[in-house]
């Protein structure tokens, strides 16, 4: 037994080694200390914003092989959001916000995405990042060469922009393909793609039909994607964000509602269009394009120029498919190309956790043989109890022998009865066999109370022959007081004769006090009638055996016990193992942490112990202070090196500190190299106390901010200081006028100055040209001495001059005089001559405001003013503007519940065809009465609902309930009536007007050629290409462009030209003292001509006599309208009207009041 415990120990001992061993293994928390070296820095500047996709995955892939590299650059990622907000002021911010970041921090290396990014890095990298070298990536190869004409230290990764995988896989899914739908949107980007797409196509597959999308509105392309045929046609999508309207479309969306909508594959160009519901395609990844800019990168970063390393163009195509989609179309997985990969597929978790599961199945089969063990040990313990079994079986069969034995003695014994003349010989046969045996006999005469035991007893109890000792008293008081109830038991049953035999085991008493163990076996005798007479048997000595299976059952015993033990061992070993191995990581994790503080970060460490009077500095301590290494000694006066300006505050600042009434203690000074200038610093520390309140350590810190504190003075400029002109900004102007505000006997005159139509010299000659021609008119301004004042430049084209001190009325309007001409001399930008004229809003301060809030926000108000009436003028704020200026707030504020209300309703004016004689359609007018106003004239509300942009709703309202009115009209008469509506320009620059009209034409089911929308001269001067792009499109869907109140405004007949017009309205003014003025005849009749000359209808306005109409027919006008015709009438009149009008005759011969 104690062999087998010590080799199932032995076995377990070894389990738990080859688990410490395979622990030991596992890869360690502990690293050995990297030396380390200088970290260079890159610049990561995205063409767009973060969130979209493949900025996502160009940035991703830079920035994981860069972080693997052994160089451990530092990335700073920066994004310009170009497709979002593509202007020339977040240009200009992002300028700003580059110059903030980086002013202080050398840029090792710029990587560039895309071309906006790109094109801006190559233009200020000299300025911003001192000429760094730069990686390029996402840029085609025609864009790369024109960017990078003449450029120098530049790399990079072209995109590889080819279509022609994935038309291979497109056939080979569907053999019948014919067709191929090209979806991209307008950007320069897009166009540039989608044509490099076609040509592509048409050059490989010249029998597939090219059908391009890029001029249809997105519903447009739903409606095309729905009519197609899933065999014989593919949409191929690249980059989608605005479409052919100019309207912002998403790409998750767009990506998404084709998928859903069209009824052929939709195919992507780049790889994150699958993840939005497209059906496949060899796609770019964005991803890759990182991963070989970042390779570029490295080998810059390791001493190669980049003009020497090569531009790469890498095939970087993915082949792969969408499981949703392949069920959508029915196509099975064989149909594909080898090597595809399938999306979205099924989970399987075996494939996809593959290596987890066979660790688990192999822990799993460790566990089983450890299972198998414990059997093992089981089936050794159940072999030992079975030749325990044996054993007692042994036994048994010796006991039965001796019972054998017995009753051969007891057949002797009836024999030796009988036959007496045999009596000596059976008696000493007898005597020899109970001599001879270990066994006790014992005989009991129930009839004569006698009783007789063997001498063997006597031998083995010790006791003397005493008759008492073996009768039946005494011999119970023998028996152990634990088996006398079981004896007594057995013995009584036998002789109920409920046994065949007596037996027993028990024990007892030797003379010695020890106690020896007993089997008894014995059998009655009966006389006739059954009464006992004789009872007889034997004792055998089982002590030893007794003993030998105590013996056992505790080894048993012991061995559970020590099972039990060895099972709680082992899980205390794996408890403590697992601290041990938790405890183990902490102390790395701190001691990593503590290395990484003290090693990696830019302040230098020092402690000083109290106690001991240690001092630690750590090595970048002495860097910082530039110490060469053979004077770093510990005992060295801090205090002399510390400025002398600064010394009092420094001990001031720890003394406070140590008394306790600080947490912590910071100060800025300036600290003695070793090289002997003086740097800034910035000081932190703490005093660590112990329970008694005394200072046992303090420890703290250095940091150098010396490159901070010296580039304060260019946040400082960047903060006050406009960076184009390098005026003062309105932030400086705000200080300066708290200031004055601050003085009750201060006086102040702002003159607030706009441009006019500056926007329009900027759409038409450039953003170049007008930054240059800003810079021009702030050095204009700087040298203007006839006042003395300080200049300002807010943003943009507008300015301000701040005179300190008292002006009278006079004086400011002299001022403003003199300052106007001085702006109206010619500028040269260019090669160019450019005239400008300034509007003027003036305030004084005290007099118009209190508050440099109300000073500006007044100056404002008077500048718009001087714009409204007198374009290259000034407006003096005073009382009168005031009053004005409380009363546009009201009617601000009445306004903007005017059309929940219900107060807003629309009047229509007939327009009268003079060809024909007939009416033709009607201008929509808006009318508003108030409640609390009456009627508000349009004059009056129009320009400050455009203001607020609540003409945004109530536009949107016109259009839909006078699209109604003419579509009711049209099915009542039966005529193709057209109706009129007049369109602000704040309607027209939103990316959803065009969507906004489609929408009234299909609510109202009036078709487009019957709508009209009337816009202004002053429109296409606020922003000409954007809105001239947007009327294109609507006039190619059938829908008439009239300008209205032509001559009012600032058009050339060449400008006139470029607009996409279809009508050409005479304003009133030209028609009023017609047929009598002369010089107005010529000028109407010159319109009338001019108009038809460029193809256009000519409709005079504000015709109310028969002298005018009859003019006007007579050149040849196509159209008239006017009071002479009808004055507007609300919607229920103008069913009464034109039946009256249709019961006369000539509406010509009609009395002007007849129109109610």
């Amino acid at each position: 037994m104690p062999g087998f415990r010590q080799r199932y120990l032995q076995r377990l001992m070894l389990l738990f080694l080859i688990v410490t061993a395979a622990a030991g293994l596992a890869p360690g928390t502990a690293r050995s200390e990297e030396k380390m070296i200088a970290s260079p820095r890159v610049l990561v500047l995205n063409s767009y914003h973060k969130g979209f996709e493949w900025t996502d995955e160009e940035t991703a892939g830079i920035t994981d092989a860069l972080k693997k590299a052994e160089l451990h650059p530092v990335i700073y990622t920066e994004y310009a959001d170009w497709k979002r907000f593509p202007s020339e002021y977040n240009r200009e911010n992002l300028f700003s916000n580059l110059l903030y970041k980086y002013s202080g921090t050398d840029i090792d290396l710029i990587v560039a995405f895309d071309d906006f990014a790109v094109e801006f890095a190559l233009q200020y990298r000299k300025s911003l990042f001192n000429n760094a070298p730069m990686v390029y990536a996402g840029v085609v190869e025609e864009a790369a060469d024109t960017l990078l004409h003449g450029q120098r230290n530049v790399t990079g990764v072209l995109e590889n922009v080819d279509p022609i995988p994935t038309i291979r896989t497109a056939k080979a899914v569907n053999p019948g393909l014919s067709s191929v739908y090209l979806l991209h949107d307008r950007s320069e980007s897009g166009i540039m793609t989608g044509k490099q797409i076609q040509e592509k196509i048409r050059m490989t597959y010249p029998e597939l039909t090219v059908v391009p999308l890029d001029d249809k509105t997105f519903p447009q392309v739903l409606d095309v994607a729905s009519g197609l045929n899933p065999e014989r046609d593919m949409i191929f999508m690249t980059t989608y964000y605005s479409d052919a309207s100019g309207s912002t479309v998403e790409f998750e969306k767009a990506s998404k509602d084709l998928s859903l909508t069209s009824k052929a594959p939709v195919y992507h160009l780049y790889n994150f269009g699958m993840n939005y519901g497209g059906f496949g395609g060899s796609t770019i990844s964005g991803k890759k394009q990182g991963e070989e800019a970042a390779a570029l990168a490295l080998r810059i970063l390791k001493g190669e120029r980049a003009d020497e390393i090569p531009r790469v163009k890498p095939e970087v195509f993915t082949t792969t498919f969408s499981y949703e989609m392949l069920r959508k179309f029915g196509i099975g997985e064989e149909r594909l190309p080898e090597g595809s990969i399938i999306l979205n597929k099924p989970f399987s978790f075996y494939d996809e956790y593959r290596p987890l599961v066979l660790g688990v199945f192999w822990s799993f089969v460790a566990l089983v043989g450890f299972i198998l063990l414990l059997l093992l040990h089981i089936r050794q313990t159940r072999r030992m109890r079975r030749r325990l079994a044996g054993s007692n079986m042994e036994l048994t069969m010796l006991n039965r022998n001796l019972e054998a034995s017995e009753e051969v003695l007891r057949r002797q014994f009836k024999e030796l009865s009988f036959v007496k003349e045999s009596l000596f010989v059976s008696e000493e046969r007898f005597r020899l066999a109970t001599d001879g045996s270990e066994a006790v006999i014992w005989d009991l005469d129930m009839e004569k109370g006698r009783s007789y035991y063997s001498d063997r007893w006597y031998e083995l109890m010790g006791y003397p022959r005493d008759p008492y000792i073996i009768s039946d008293d005494g011999w119970r008081q023998l028996i152990h007081p634990e088996d006398v109830e079981e004896a007594d038991r057995a013995m009584q049953a036998h002789l109920r004769g409920e046994t065949p035999f007596y037996a027993a085991e028990y024990r007892m008493r030797k003379q010695s006090g020890e106690y020896i163990w007993f089997q008894v076996r014995g059998k009655v005798s009966r006389g006739n009638k059954g009464e006992p007479k004789r009872f007889a048997g034997s004792m055998t000595d089982i002590t030893e055996r007794k003993n030998y299976e105590a013996m056992l059952q505790k080894s048993y015993q012991e061995l559970e016990a020590t099972y039990e033990e060895v099972t709680a061992l082992q899980d205390e070993l794996m408890e403590q193992y697992d601290k041990l191995v938790k405890n183990q990581a902490m102390l790395a994790r701190s001691e990593e942490r503590y290395r990484l503080i003290t090693e990696a970060t830019n302040d230098g460490v020092w402690e000083v112990d109290y106690t001991t009077g240690e001092t630690f500095i750590s090595p970048r301590w002495w860097d910082l202070m530039k110490v060469d290494p053979s004077r770093r000694v510990k005992d060295f006066a801090f205090s002399e090196m510390i400025h002398p300006d600064d010394l009092a505050g420094y001990e001031h600042c720890i003394e406070e500190h140590k008394s306790g009434k600080s947490d912590y203690y910071q100060y800025e000074y300036r600290l003695r190299l070793g090289t002997g200038e003086y740097r800034w610093f910035l000081g932190k520390g703490k005093a660590i106390r112990d329970e008694n309140g005394q200072i046992i350590r303090v420890v703290g810190a250095d940091l150098d901010i010396h490159d901070l504190k010296t580039s304060e003075e260019k946040l400082h400029d960047l903060a006050y200081f406009d960076p184009l002109t390098g005026l003062p900004n309105r932030l400086s102007l705000t200080e300066e006028l708290e200031r004055y505000v601050g003085d009750a006997d201060a006086h102040a005159v702002i003159f607030y100055m706009d441009i006019d139509n500056f926007k329009y010299i900027n759409d038409t000659m450039g953003y170049s040209v007008g930054d240059e021609l800003i810079r021009l008119v702030s050095r204009r301004l700087d040298a203007f001495t006839d006042v003395e004042g300080t200049f300002y430049r807010l943003g943009g084209d507008e300015f301000v001059m701040l005179h300190g001190g008292y002006q009278s009325p006079e004086v400011v309007a002299r001022t403003a005089d003199r300052l106007i001409r001085w702006l109206k001399e010619p500028f040269l930008v260019g090669g160019s001559i450019i005239h400008l004229a300034p509007s003027i809003g003036i305030v004084r301060y005290p007099e118009d405001g209190r508050s440099a809030e109300e000073l500006l926000m007044f100056a404002d108000v008077a500048m718009y003013k001087a714009k409204e009436t007198c374009k290259g003028g000034y407006i003096l704020y005073g009382a009168t503007l005031q009053q004005s200026f409380a009363k546009r707030m009201e009617i601000e504020r009445h306004l903007r519940n005017a059309l929940q209300n219900g107060e807003l309703e629309l009047h229509y004016q007939p327009q009268y065809e003079l060809q024909n004689d007939e009416i033709s359609g009607f201008e929509a007018l808006i009318r508003w009465n108030s409640p609390q106003l009456g009627n508000v004239s349009p004059l009056s509300f129009i320009p400050i609902a455009e203001a607020c942009q609540l003409i945004l709703p109530i536009g949107a309202w016109v259009l839909v309930k006078a699209c109604r009115f003419i579509r009711e009209l049209q099915r009542r008469d039966g005529k193709p009536y057209r109706i009129s509506v007049n369109i602000s320009v704040v309607q027209l620059v939103q990316d959803d007007f065009i969507s906004t009209v489609l929408d009234s034409l299909k609510e109202a089911d009036l078709a487009p050629e019957y709508l009209e929308i009337e816009i202004t001269e002053s429109i296409f001067m606020e922003s000409f290409d954007r809105i001239v792009e947007k009327l294109d499109y609507l006039k190619a869907l059938g829908i008439r462009i009239a300008l209205d109140d032509f001559g009012t405004g600032y058009s050339s007949l060449s400008y006139l030209k470029a607009l996409p017009i279809t009508t050409l309205k005479v304003d009133k003014t030209f028609i009023d003292d017609v047929p009598g003025a002369a010089e107005n005849r010529s000028l109407a009749s010159s319109i009338v001509m001019i108009g038809h000359r460029m193809g256009l209808e000519v409709v005079a306005e504000g015709v109310e006599s028969r002298e005018q109409l009859q003019y006007l027919r007579s050149r040849k006008c196509d159209k008239i309208q006017g009071y002479y015709i009808s004055k507007p009438l609300p919607e229920h009149a103008i069913v009464e009207w034109l039946r009256e009008t249709a019961a006369a005759q000539d509406i010509s011969d009609t009395p002007p009041d007849s129109g109610g």
